[in-house]
């Protein structure tokens, strides 16, 4: 897949709105599902604060367990007061269909790229 095929492969799945969305999802899903280890685990995070940006979008052929899993990761850099203060990773099959998604937050300090 070119580059030129993996736009559009994106505007075709609206792959950047549904991260942002599920990005949100995950958040809210954790703090509410415990929301004592929420406030454990992230003391600082303030989510009004928060802002997920585009940061890349990659696509990629895994070769594991004898298979070739052909999949696009779709990741934000998720910063507060315009601190990166973490990363938002979703994975999706050449179907557009969702794999699994992964959320890094460190809020005492910045994170690099």
């Amino acid at each position: 897949m070119n580059s030129h095929e993996l736009k559009e492969w994106m505007d075709t799945h609206n792959i950047v709105n549904r991260t942002i969305t599920q990005f949100w999802n995950y958040l809210y899903s954790y703090q509410n599902d415990d929301p004592i280890n929420f406030a454990l685990k992230y003391p600082c995070i303030e989510i009004a604060e928060l802002e997920p940006l585009l940061s890349t979008v990659s696509y990629t052929l895994n070769f594991q367990y004898g298979d070739t899993l052909e999949m696009v990761t779709c990741r934000l850099s998720i910063d507060q007061n315009e601190i990166k203060i973490g990363v938002y990773e979703s994975l999706y099959n050449s179907s557009g269909e969702d794999l699994d998604d992964f959320l890094t937050l460190s809020p005492s300090k910045k994170v690099s790229a």
